[in-house]
């Protein structure tokens, strides 16, 4: 797991770092080689006296080089009753080769590309291929419905692409998102599920979903699915509108709400019986582990909600309306104190600036606080926040003061969407680098000094 960098140490001193402390406390509870490690761990000692077929590891996302690692790890420690170990995982674009029987290929994030297509080409043959002796583990993580794609019918690579933009700028949550995605898709909505019948499957899964939902983390591929084509057609009336998308996407999707196309398989469908899921690190941990942090750094912790979702601006104004709660009634507690929530905001794209939902949610914040003894945070747990290098932002009280002395208006920033430069002027940006995991977004309010 990559480190927090210290960051403005002289300007906003012992506060800022342990804002930073806190955020590294999170990552490390997240780590993806130890959270699989220990659930293949268990997975694989309840598999004593089972058929002895082969070990097939296959699966996508932001957090695959820590899942395989993990999951390698744990075999040769466990004796597994599988001889033949192989694999295809996809991960994101620059993810480094592993040495050992599971190819790690690199797709594409956030909108899907030609490598990615073709890899998960492979991993759906090699899926259909396993046997009933066989054992599939199936490692799933943030990015995986990008890094997967494989169009349905006769779509393009290029539809799925410029599909996704749309939503992307729309404003739509991953839950809708991702139910377009399945009906455009011949591996997602449980459909790798139906690929790998009749071999044991087992899903291990990093959630980057809020609320931790099966049928929408990586589109859920071994998962059925609750929605229809009929939804994805709303979805992309209400959120894209159609005069935006490909008209073999449109054409597609008006088929399939007319009994011409084949629909995901249900929640229930017997044909994914042989399933199974189990959720290994998820944004409460990351919540969880903060707030323990936060109280050996002399914090009273306070985890609010892991599921908040809305307008990243907006999410920013509500937490400076708690840190003015805070210190003006002692409400929900008194300070110091760390207020601790996760979840995953949007943005809905107006301007044409640089930045991404976090670093909204940071400025949006920074003018409300100033001159308070508060630190707010703001980060997407897989380092990247949109399009940009950062992994979101961080203010103070001092911030509102340093971005007036740069000349910025922090509203006219945001209109335009314009975040990264106007934090990069004041030291705000977090710069992580990508983590290799995702859990959606974390944010931190520190309020008050501790006696330390």
């Amino acid at each position: 797991m990559m480190p927090v960098p210290e960051q403005r140490a002289g300007a906003g001193g012992r506060h800022r770092r342990d804002a930073l402390d806190v955020l590294q406390a999170g990552l490390d509870a997240i780590a993806p080689a130890p959270v699989t490690r220990s659930a293949v761990s268990d997975l694989v000692g309840g598999l004593r006296g089972s058929p002895r077929g082969r070990l097939l590891i296959l699966g996508a996302g932001k957090a695959a080089r820590g899942m395989v690692q993990g999951a390698l790890e744990a075999v040769a420690a466990s004796g597994s009753p599988h001889g033949q170990i192989e694999g295809l995982v996809i991960g994101p674009p620059g993810v480094a080769p592993l040495e050992g029987p599971v190819e790690l290929v690199a797709g594409g994030h956030p909108l899907p590309n030609e490598a990615g297509a073709r890899a998960a080409r492979r991993l759906l043959r090699l899926a259909a291929a396993a046997g009933e002796a066989d054992l599939v583990l199936v490692l799933l993580s943030g990015g995986a419905s990008a890094l997967m794609s494989l169009p349905a019918d006769d779509l393009s690579l290029e539809d799925l692409q410029r599909t996704s933009a749309a939503l992307l700028a729309s404003g739509a949550n991953i839950h809708e998102i991702n139910t377009v995605r399945k009906h455009l898709s011949a591996i997602a909505g449980g459909r790798l599920g139906l690929a790998t019948h009749p071999a044991r499957t087992a899903c291990l899964v990093i959630s980057d979903v809020v609320g931790d939902d099966l049928t929408a983390i990586g589109s859920g591929p071994l998962y059925g699915d609750p929605t229809a084509f009929a939804d994805a057609v709303r979805i992309v009336q209400e959120r894209a509108r159609e005069d935006k998308l490909p008209a073999a996407v449109v054409e597609s999707l008006q088929r399939g709400v007319k009994g011409e196309g084949v629909e995901t398989p249900e929640p229930d469908s017997p044909a994914l019986a042989h399933t199974s899921h189990t959720i290994v690190a998820r944004n409460l941990d990351a919540c969880r582990a903060m707030a323990a942090c936060a109280a050996d750094l002399g914090y009273e912790p306070l985890v609010l909600s892991h599921m908040l979702q809305g307008e990243a601006a907006e999410l920013g104004r509500f937490h400076t309306g708690l840190a003015h709660s805070v210190l003006a009634d002692s409400v929900p507690i008194a300070a110091p104190c760390a207020l601790i929530t996760g979840g995953e905001a949007t943005v809905t794209v107006r301007g044409e600036g640089r930045g991404g939902r976090n670093q909204e949610s940071a400025l949006a914040a920074a003018n409300g606080l100033a001159g308070l003894p508060v630190t707010f945070l703001s980060a997407g747990t897989d380092g990247v926040d949109g399009p940009t290098d950062a992994a979101g932002g961080v203010v103070d009280g001092a911030s509102a003061e340093a971005l007036a002395g740069a000349g910025i208006e922090a509203s006219r920033a945001l209109a335009q969407n314009d975040s990264y430069p106007a934090l990069a002027a004041v030291d705000g940006l977090l710069l992580t680098g990508p983590t290799g995991t995702n859990v959606a977004d974390v944010r931190l309010l520190l309020i008050g000094e501790t006696e330390r």
